[in-house]
């Protein structure tokens, strides 16, 4: 088995592990090879952990793990259109999550563009995802506490 079989095998098998995700793809991403030849297979971890990071509702770090896997360090012209895709739709899922509506519909965008270049097609719930992005985009300009609170969180932790 070469290595990287070996890491997409690892990868793969904690696609399935039901508890303490993030921590299992970080510990995978520990073990894993910096070369450029494990590069792919790193983000793809990535790419999963920021799947675990968003099913814990751990918002900020799941787009920092999408940032990060879309960053040029990670991804260049030659990299797989669909975890590209996959990246694109978790990063609009962690920014709607943030009110950030305007850039997860751009994500969105970028996510059905992408799954089209690997012909891959588009789930309903994904195209409702969209209709969800559509809706709050288009909702009342004078937006809760909630949401003033989030943003005025986001500013903060940038500086």
């Amino acid at each position: 088995m070469s290595r990287r079989s070996r890491y997409q095998s690892i990868e793969s098998s904690l696609c399935m592990m039901p508890t303490s995700w993030n921590k299992l793809y970080t510990q995978a991403l520990q073990e894993t090879p910096t070369g450029s030849d494990a590069t792919e297979v790193r983000r793809s971890i990535i790419a999963g952990r920021a799947l675990a990071y968003l099913r814990n509702d751990d918002i900020y770090n799941a787009l920092q793990d999408c940032d990060t896997a879309l960053s040029a360090e990670f991804t260049n012209t030659e990299s797989p259109p669909d975890l590209t895709a996959k990246c694109h739709f978790r990063r609009a899922k962690a920014r709607y999550s943030m009110t950030l509506y305007v850039e997860a519909r751009e994500d969105y965008r970028a996510f059905e563009e992408l799954s089209k270049a690997a012909k891959q097609s588009v789930s309903a719930t994904d195209k409702q995802f969209l209709n969800e992005i559509m809706a709050a985009l288009a909702g009342p300009k004078n937006r809760s506490d909630k949401t003033k609170l989030i943003r005025a969180i986001q500013v903060c932790s940038r500086r």
